[in-house]
Order: C-alpha cells, then structure tokens, then sequence
C-alpha cells in the first residue's frame, strides 16, 4: 500500500465491518459514518511526531480509536459540539473535500447523538498521560442488555470494594480479583473513571487506579 493517511483511512474504514457479529447485527449506514467520522478525527487530532501511533483495535463488543497527543478542548465542551481546535487543519480540509467529517467541532456530539439513538452504550473519551494519548471507546453492546449490565454492575462493585480497602490497585491486581482477562477489567475502569468514581495514577508503565476523593 502508499503508506499515505488517505490509504490508512479508506482501508480501515472498509475492515470495520468485518467479521464483527455486533457490527453485522447493526447493519446501520449511520454506524458506519460514524465509525468513519471517529477515525477521521483520529487522524486529524493526532500529534505524528508522538510516540504510539494511530492505533485501531477492534473487539467483538466494542472498537477504540487512539492517537497520540492531548485533548485541545476540554472534553465537555468536545461532547456539546462547536468547539473545534484540529491539530493538522490541512487533514481536516482534505477530508472535508471528500466529504468526510461534520466539520465545526461536531464530530463528537455526531458519534453520540448515533450511540444514544441506536440504543447503544455511551462512548467513552480518555486522556491518558505520559505519554499523551486520547482514545475513543465506542461499545457495541446495547445499553438494555440487563444481563451484560448486571455482571459489569456486580463486577464494578467488586472493584470498588477492593479499592475502599486498598490505597489503591493496579489492571493487573484488579483481573486477578475479578478472575477475568486484562482488557476486560480495563473496559470496567475506563467505565468507573468516566463515571468519575476512579482516578489514574502513575505513568503507563506504573499505572494505579484508586478512589477518587
């Protein structure tokens, strides 16, 4: 392949579908756009002289978009929508020549509003730092499956539990208390953290989780 970002964008906007029984089950033009607008805006807001990479990982319930750099905007004011800083204005102007992305900060609010309204579970946005790094977790589990909720909700208070009792835990520690793999116990504290119940601590390689005061 070219190597080029339109290539990289084309070819992993056509996978995204691919082998994914949730994506087949939402057959849905809306998704998809979507999922092309988040990638899009991967591409546009990342920082290519930054360690890591743009980093695409799809899973059977949910695909995450990673870049390199920090948020430009605050997060909040990212999700109300109209609040546009692109850090490669030039990416931003290819794609909006080939009629990619909503343009004036309203990407975000986009990829939301279609979650909620397909009765999906809400996005998750994370600031990682230390390096800096945003992902985008979009799930692909509906929001009504009560017996998916009802385990995370059981799982959630389990961890909550062990950090009450702890200073505070690493993903590692946390999986071993939860007797699941490592990217399933993640997915719950990136959950805890968006609910404001949870902090991180420590660079990546040292990372700590504990209760937020």
């Amino acid at each position: 392949w070219s190597g080029n970002v339109f290539d990289f964008y084309s070819g992993v906007c056509s996978k995204l579908y691919d082998d994914s029984k949730a994506l087949s089950d939402l057959d849905d033009t809306q998704i998809h756009k979507a999922l092309c607008e988040a990638l899009a805006n991967c591409l546009i807001n990342a920082d290519y002289c930054g360690r890591g990479g743009v980093v695409v990982v799809k899973l059977q319930d949910q695909i995450t978009f990673a870049n390199p750099g920090d948020f430009r905007v605050d997060i909040s004011d990212a999700k109300r929508g109209g609040a546009s800083d692109p850090r490669n204005s030039i990416l931003m102007k290819m794609f909006n020549l080939i009629d990619v992305g909503e343009g004036g900060g309203n990407g975000i609010p986009y990829i939301y509003y279609i979650w909620k309204s397909r009765g999906l579970r809400e996005p998750n946005i994370i600031h990682n730092y230390d390096p800096d790094r945003i992902e985008l977790v979009l799930p692909l589990v509906k929001s009504s499956d009560k017996k998916t909720n009802g385990k995370s909700e059981i799982q959630k208070a389990m961890i909550i539990e062990y950090l009450t009792d702890h200073v505070d835990g690493s993903a590692a520690e946390l999986s071993m208390l939860l007797d699941v793999k490592t990217s399933r116990t993640k997915k719950l504290i990136y959950e805890l953290v968006h609910e404001n119940i949870i902090v991180r601590t420590g660079s990546n390689r040292n990372r700590r989780y504990k209760l937020k005061s």
